[in-house]
């Protein structure tokens, strides 16, 4: 069966979490059947591994786990990336979780599209105060419908508010055709995604359906003022890659 779309679920020392985003993606068959989940399990020193493969083994057909020495989010991403066959593709952090509802919503809704590009809404869970905000798109902003990105108008708060990897959804051959290698062995790797193969697609969609559910709060989370601060070299590191490929192919 092909697979319209491929989700790569990295995981560093997730036991605690790992059940509730797996869950979040078990639909109805009808919908799994077209859709690869990748574990990438980043050697991780607790149980992470044995949780993803209980469920690779009750569904072979859709979960898949991958199992390597740490090496940070970049060299998963990589790992995945080489295996994916899915039309789409789309990251998913193993702490957060998909809403389900609006994930079989979304999944349909890439049957009728064919664009490069994707930017769905998202939820934001602030979990010290227990709230749920649904980050949406302003009625201007032209909806399911295959756009040419030139013709795009990016000075909406809303559209900026969502060009983040928990937002954005590539073709699979477009993140390949734009060169991507994530930067492995640091934090922040990825801003990449959000940068290099918007560089090369022609046509955008925008999906008004919140699939993702950012959680904030956690401790120990790499947004963390205190784990921005101890990993600002890899911030840094990655931020410098970005803006030296932006200043070396702008147009003079």
């Amino acid at each position: 069966m092909e697979k319209i779309l491929t989700i790569v679920i990295p995981t560093y020392n997730m036991q605690d979490y790992l059940r509730r985003c797996l869950d979040s993606l078990i639909v109805p068959e009808e919908q799994m059947q077209h859709l690869k989940v990748l574990v990438v399990n980043d050697g991780s020193k607790d149980n992470s591994s044995a949780i993803a493969h209980e469920y690779q083994d009750k569904y072979p057909d859709t979960f898949r786990v991958i199992d390597k020495e740490n090496g940070n989010y970049g060299s998963c991403m990589n790992a995945a990336l080489r295996i994916a066959k899915g039309k789409y593709f789309r990251t998913l952090d193993s702490d957060d979780w998909f809403s389900k509802t609006e994930y079989i919503e979304f999944v349909h809704d890439l049957s009728l599209t064919d664009a490069d590009m994707l930017m769905c809404e998202r939820y934001i869970y602030y979990s010290a105060v227990d709230k749920m905000v649904k980050c949406s798109f302003e009625s201007g902003v032209t909806k399911r419908k295959d756009l040419d990105i030139e013709s795009v108008d990016w000075t909406y708060n809303s559209i900026k508010n969502n060009i983040f990897v928990n937002s954005i959804c590539y073709k699979t051959d477009l993140i390949r055709k734009s060169g991507l290698q994530w930067t492995e062995k640091v934090f922040y790797s990825d801003n990449e995604y959000d940068y290099f193969p918007s560089k090369i697609a022609k046509t955008i969609r925008f999906v008004d359906i919140p699939v993702y559910v950012y959680w904030i709060g956690r401790e120990g989370q790499s947004v963390g003022p205190d784990t921005l601060l101890k990993n600002y070299r890899s911030f840094q590191l990655v931020g410098t890659k970005i803006l030296e490929d932006f200043l070396e192919t702008a147009d003079p």
